[in-house]
């Protein structure tokens, strides 16, 4: 499948839209401290990912070769897999204090993947240093269960809008010292994470 154009203009807007929010949200949290952003390496992530994709979608945005966003990547996966692993160890029902880390290694895998030699140029999507092929076979199979991972992630994301979700955020320490609830620190932050996945999920499904 091929994205129309002006679809994929409205998609960069907003990729660069989630990376500028993103990158003041991380700005807040260096200057006031963890209260101001208790999720601030997914902030940076998201900033990251934004800049990324939007170079994806539209090349003369590009800012850095494939290479180095596989490497950039590569290393914000090896972190939030190691925060995964502290989680797993956590009693139930809570997590590290920076939030459900296991997502945001599932996009830095989705964005590796999407990354790979033969796998981001696509009629779609195109980024500077990759050879145009097709990823036959188990890539579509890859693809779709990412895909299906971040519908998920976005099923997730939206439960901070839920009655439940905006009570618990209500009722929680302002300056959480130890575990904290699952749920996103910020309806700001919900939104950008759902935006993301929706888009990670459409991308992933025009590769499949």
């Amino acid at each position: 499948m091929t994205a129309p154009p002006w679809l994929r203009l409205v998609i960069t807007a907003l990729m660069i839209a989630i990376a500028c929010g993103s990158g003041l949200r991380l700005g807040a949290s260096l200057r006031h401290g963890r209260q101001a952003e208790p999720d601030a390496d997914a902030a940076g992530l998201h900033a990251l990912m934004g800049v990324a994709m939007a170079g994806m979608l539209e090349p003369r945005l590009s800012v850095l070769p494939a290479v180095a966003w596989q490497v950039t990547f590569a290393a914000s996966a090896t972190w939030f897999g190691w925060k995964s692993l502290l989680a797993s160890r956590a009693p139930a029902g809570v997590v590290p204090r920076h939030g459900v880390p296991l997502p945001h290694l599932i996009e830095s895998l989705a964005m590796i993947y999407m990354l790979l030699p033969g796998v981001a140029a696509t009629p779609a999507i195109t980024m500077p240093g990759t050879h145009q092929a097709w990823l036959a076979g188990s890539s579509e199979i890859i693809a779709l269960l990412l895909a299906l991972s971040m519908a998920g992630y976005t099923i997730w994301a939206a439960s901070a809008f839920s009655p439940v979700g905006i009570r618990d955020r209500r009722t929680a320490p302002r300056e959480p010292v130890g575990p904290v609830h699952r749920l996103p620190a910020s309806r700001l932050a919900a939104g950008y994470q759902i935006a993301m996945g929706i888009t990670m999920g459409y991308l992933l499904i025009q590769m499949a």
